[in-house]
């Protein structure tokens, strides 16, 4: 969320540009590619051909935290690199459309400065659109970690998923998809309190 925001804005700020053109293509390579493509382009280039990080397995983190984190690497930036993109396309369109309002053309008028305009004002207006979105998102990674998982040979919830599918074992199949929607639930909570507190007339 932190990179498509971040990438977002920036394209938002820079329209027309060579950078808005590079961000805008960028998004429409991760919106398109499915995450186990990009898994295994990533092994290739980071694994394989330029040995930087480990391509499969899994250490607790009781064990290492280092080697934990360092084995996690490469599937949590395959992860954030789709959903990344998602974002940036979505907080560039809200950034586009609310910088065209009058409240923005008022601000500026009165002389506030554009770091104020785009911080305090449209940024703010935008937050509530992302943080809907992330609770929709936070389900959607869930169904993307089980390919990923696979992928990566790390045996977590959505390897255990696939597994018990495999197995016809419907109460772990039960319970899995329990769980998930008790984390979906919980955060579509986190992210309307969140709403209301930035926004009171949500």
């Amino acid at each position: 969320m932190v990179i498509g925001v971040a990438a977002g804005i920036v394209s938002a700020l820079r329209r027309g540009t060579t950078l808005d053109r590079a961000i805008m293509t960028g998004t429409v390579l991760g919106v398109s590619a499915p995450s186990y493509l990009v898994g295994l382009l990533g092994i290739l280039l980071f694994g394989f051909t330029a040995d930087i990080v480990p391509v499969s397995g899994y250490v607790p983190f009781s064990q290492s935290p280092v080697d934990w984190a360092w084995h996690l690497a490469l599937p949590w930036t395959v992860l954030a690199l789709i959903s990344a993109a998602v974002y940036a396309r979505m907080v560039r369109g809200e950034m586009l459309e609310n910088l065209g309002e009058d409240y923005v053309r008022t601000a500026r008028a009165a002389g506030l400065p554009e770091r104020r305009v785009i911080g305090n004002h449209v940024l703010r207006n935008i937050s509530v659109p992302v943080l809907t979105y992330f609770a929709l998102d936070f389900g959607g990674l869930l169904g993307g970690a089980v390919i990923t998982e696979k992928v990566f040979s790390i045996q977590g919830l959505g390897a255990l998923f696939l597994d018990a599918v495999g197995a016809t074992d419907i109460q772990l199949v039960m319970g899995i998809t329990l769980v998930a929607a008790a984390a979906v639930i919980l955060m579509n909570l986190v992210a309307d309190v969140l709403a209301a507190a930035i926004d009171p007339r949500v």
